[in-house]
């Protein structure tokens, strides 16, 4: 558990694992840094479709891996201080009605906040969004390009043959 503030070097080192955890497409929809004032706590929270597709189990063993080949000066994100859930997650779903980055990497302070009746009162966001959201954008992005200006059919000239 990581206790304190949030630190430069923590903020830099979650959005390089958002950005590692991309490179090997394992899906997020939701990363950041979540404070638990009951314990004082940061902790990185990450919503994944593979933890309902592929598991808990598995989604951990892909980030031990990516943890260990991250490099640098910088202090790590220790795989104990990573909680990930699936899309739905209650948590995930009450802040997605608040904030929608879209599948970038930004980077929101979201403090003292109350989303219906729920008080947040910090969190780093990197990343929020819902995956039906993405393809509902995609789709309307695809229906505003301009139309080819391809050439209508030739019409086939048909003549009627009149039988006597």
């Amino acid at each position: 558990m990581v206790r304190g503030s949030l630190s430069e070097d923590m903020i830099a080192a979650g959005r390089e694992f958002v950005a590692a955890l991309d490179s090997i497409n394992l899906p997020v929809s939701a990363a950041l840094w979540l404070f638990i004032p009951e314990l004082s706590v940061w902790r990185f929270l990450l919503a994944s479709s593979q933890v309902v597709t592929r598991g808990p189990k598995e989604v951990y063993s892909q980030m031990q891996k990516v943890l260990s080949n991250m490099s640098g000066d910088r202090p790590k994100i220790g795989i104990q201080n990573i909680s990930v859930v699936e899309p739905e997650n209650p948590f995930v779903s009450l802040l997605s009605t608040a904030i929608d980055t879209g599948p970038g990497i930004l980077g929101i302070r979201f403090s003292q906040n109350i989303i219906t009746g729920v008080l947040i009162e910090d969190a780093y966001i990197y990343r929020l969004f819902r995956e039906e959201n993405l393809a509902l954008k995609v789709r309307s992005q695809q229906n505003l390009r301009p139309k080819s200006k391809a050439k209508p059919p030739k019409r086939r000239h048909v003549q009627k043959r009149v039988h006597s």
